[in-house]
């Protein structure tokens, strides 16, 4: 069964995993060749396929890319026999929006639209498809259209609301009810998320960003500082130093807010030192305490270094309350241009 593949890999056995996935290729493939128009293992083939990729991912966002583009064959394969079949448009949007997060420049733009194309066309087509809606929310809300990412993100919600990725899509709604300012509807979801899944450093995180914005909830020092805690305690030990960076980079800009200029920039530099590494994110929330401190060209500087790794995040920082405070600037103008 490819289903017990990611079962292997959260039991730390990905050999096993890798072995398994290998040998459902193999009896998939088998069955394809009794019946050339049968779609059913073809598209079982893409996600043997797809949970391979996912074996060798560096972080959530990067899977191995020889292994996506074979899922995205057997989706087009299946594709070729029937156009709007709901569950290879299912897998090849998702396997487009993997790819998206990876490709350089010249080809991010087409494969995000291409994503979207496929996974409106299958939640259309089946609604009840919770998967394909938590993915197109999630390009919505890379898009910066935060609306229609929590819209799609309450459809896989009601389809579903106990499906094996329910983490992200309470992550989906948790991250866009902040993205709305919609302060209720943010206590409800992040809540409800660090009550189900404990253990999920990512509702964490989306509290450490409401409270490093101008405009976010009421800051405390002390809150921030447990909160950042956590975040490093129960992230996987190969991303500690880095999300501790990330993390280091909100506390000094809720600092900031409340009034403790010297303390922000100590930890500012306490970040810095702690981590080494060439991250855009970690470029990102240091714009942002800087923007606290009211240092706008080290801001623009950083929003800039991040801009120039994620050239497909202008429309989502054009959109984003956090980077209000520089709509009038000449400069910011210059950095989101029109979000192409």
């Amino acid at each position: 069964r490819s289903d017990e593949g990611p079962l292997l890999v959260m039991a730390g056995d990905t050999a096993g995993a890798a072995r398994l996935l290998d040998r459902a290729d193999s009896l998939l493939a088998a069955a394809e060749s009794l019946d050339r128009d049968w779609i059913e293992p073809i598209v079982l083939r893409g996600w043997v396929a797809a949970n391979r990729a996912a074996l060798y991912r560096i972080d959530s966002r990067t899977w191995e890319p020889e292994l996506t583009r074979l899922g995205i064959a057997h989706a087009d394969r299946v594709l070729e026999l029937e156009p709007e079949n709901p569950a290879a448009l299912e897998l090849r949007g998702i396997l487009r929006r993997y790819t998206w997060e990876t490709a350089d420049s010249s080809e991010a733009a087409a494969l995000r639209k291409g994503a979207e194309e496929d996974l409106s066309l299958a939640v259309t087509l089946d609604p009840s498809r919770a998967r394909a809606w938590i993915h197109l929310a999630t390009v919505y809300r890379v898009g910066g259209r935060y609306l229609e990412a929590k819209l799609a993100a309450e459809r896989a919600y009601e389809v579903d609301e106990f499906l094996s990725n329910a983490v992200t899509v309470l992550y989906v709604l948790c991250h866009a009810s902040v993205e709305l300012e919609d302060w209720a509807e943010y206590s409800r979801w992040c809540d409800e998320g660090r009550r189900r899944f404990p253990d999920r450093s990512s509702f964490v995180s989306v509290k450490l960003v409401a409270l490093a914005g101008a405009d976010g909830p009421a800051p405390d020092a002390d809150e921030v500082w447990e909160l950042a805690q956590t975040y490093e305690r129960i992230s996987p030990p190969q991303h500690r130093a880095l999300r501790r960076a990330n993390a280091l980079m909100r506390v000094a800009a809720v600092l900031a807010r409340l009034g403790l200029a010297d303390s922000a920039r100590a930890v500012i530099a306490q970040a810095r030192d702690g981590y080494t590494g060439n991250d855009p994110y970690t470029d990102l929330y240091e714009a942002n305490a800087w923007l606290q401190l009211g240092e706008t060209d080290e801001t623009l500087r950083l929003l800039g270094a991040y801009l120039e790794a994620k050239p497909d995040r202008k429309d989502y920082i054009t959109e984003d309350w956090w980077w209000r405070p520089l709509h009038d600037d000449p400069r910011y103008k210059a950095l989101v241009g029109d979000g192409e």
